[in-house]
């Protein structure tokens, strides 16, 4: 997520990272113990801002993740779950 902030936002790469985390929780955790800045869903973060959590930055225009989806192969026909590839491949 941080990189396709720094680069909607600035259009550069972000600092790299010195510590990975696979769940958001988690790097809200990390940053509240003091392991540094991290780009975030408002939503985790937004019963914390206070210090010692602050936003640094607002962009003008959300900056959007969008998740990969995969198709089961062979199961793209089935009525039940047409619908949501069609759905979800005109997201992209």
């Amino acid at each position: 997520m941080a990189r396709r902030y720094f680069r909607e936002c600035w259009a550069i790469r972000p600092p790299a990272p010195t510590l990975i985390v696979n769940d958001f929780r988690s790097v809200v955790a990390a940053v509240l113990a003091g392991a540094g800045l991290t780009v975030a869903p408002h939503y985790l973060v937004e019963e914390h801002l206070a210090p010692p959590l602050a936003v640094l930055h607002r962009p003008s225009q959300p900056v959007v993740q969008l998740r990969p989806h995969r198709n089961p192969a062979g199961r793209e026909h089935l009525p039940r779950i047409r619908p949501v590839f069609g759905a979800l491949s005109s997201m992209d």
